[in-house]
């Protein structure tokens, strides 16, 4: 399937990884570019390096789940209260924070997740959460350290300690700009919100079998922390339902007969020090069924 959309794409480089949120196992993983280890002639490092270990990207919008989940947790904010989107224009310290296409007014959390509004989210992190929650928040779901999935060389991300954030920090991080992450820990958050705020730790290997003695080694799944409480992930995933209805960011995603939860994630692309509106990572993280998954999917 990844073959396919990059035929059809061209992207300089794509990845998928599913797993369980119930037990954190690794269920698939898939990149591109890849190599054949049978033949290695004129292999070249960016074909063999293992890019959902170690490719870092600005996230974009599928950063909002965590950054709304931990307003919920926090009880700063409730499905149903509203925030002025600005008709999709909003100045904080000076700078400009946009809604790219869309000029939203008065939005409810519930809209602001289904429609994916920059500033209502934005506006969530500064008028509610604050510095200190926003960074206990992301760092509670994993961010800015590596999952510990059990490879060498795994990236931690970046994430700047609270004291080095600047006074844009908290308008832009809880809409994934401005803060690095891996593929890995992006499927690692989402399992979290998918398994009722509990954090699995992931892993590759199932079980080892010795072949003189048949003795088995098996891997038991492992709470590796509570990324928010029950309540908060529930009315997240409550919420993440909505993005995946024809008024959404994501009906393609919608599979008839089963409710799915997820977010979409376009991200502009920096470079030249400034974000280019021509280059972007393009991103989708879902699970399905939406209460009770029997996995966790991303797509970059």
């Amino acid at each position: 399937e990844l073959a396919l959309m990059v035929e059809k794409h061209r992207p300089r480089a794509a990845y998928a990884v599913m797993a369980s949120p119930r037990t954190g196992a690794i269920l698939a993983m898939a990149q591109y570019p890849s190599f054949d280890a049978n033949h290695r002639d004129g292999l070249q490092p960016e074909q063999y390096q293992n890019r959902v270990l170690t490719e870092g990207f600005e996230p974009g919008s599928v950063m909002k789940a965590m950054s709304i989940a931990g307003a919920l947790d926090f009880g700063v904010v409730r499905l149903d209260d509203t925030f002025d989107c600005e008709d999709g224009l909003w100045v904080y310290r000076g700078k400009t924070l946009r809604d790219s296409g869309h000029k939203y007014g008065v939005l409810s959390v519930w809209d602001i997740v289904q429609k994916s509004s920059n500033i209502g989210t934005a506006k969530i992190a500064v008028e509610r959460m604050g510095e200190n929650r926003l960074y206990q928040t992301l760092k509670r779901f994993g961010f800015g350290q590596p999952t510990g999935i059990g490879f060498a060389d795994e990236a931690p991300g970046i994430f700047r300690p609270y004291l080095r954030w600047d006074g844009l920090s908290l308008s832009r991080f809880p809409i994934g700009q401005g803060i690095l992450v891996t593929p890995l820990q992006l499927v690692q958050a989402y399992c979290a919100l998918a398994n009722g705020g509990q954090m699995m730790q992931l892993h590759v290997i199932d079980r080892v079998v010795d072949p003189k003695t048949g003795i088995v080694e098996k891997t038991e799944p492992k709470v590796r922390r509570t990324a928010c409480r029950p309540e908060a992930a529930r009315q997240m995933v409550q919420a993440l339902k909505r993005v995946t209805l024809p008024e959404g960011t994501a009906p393609r995603a919608a599979i008839p007969g089963y409710e799915v939860a997820g977010k979409t994630g376009t991200a502009q692309k920096f470079k030249d020090g400034t974000y280019d509106n021509g280059l972007y990572v393009a991103s989708f993280v879902g699970f399905t069924p939406a209460d009770n998954p029997a996995f966790v999917l991303l797509v970059v």
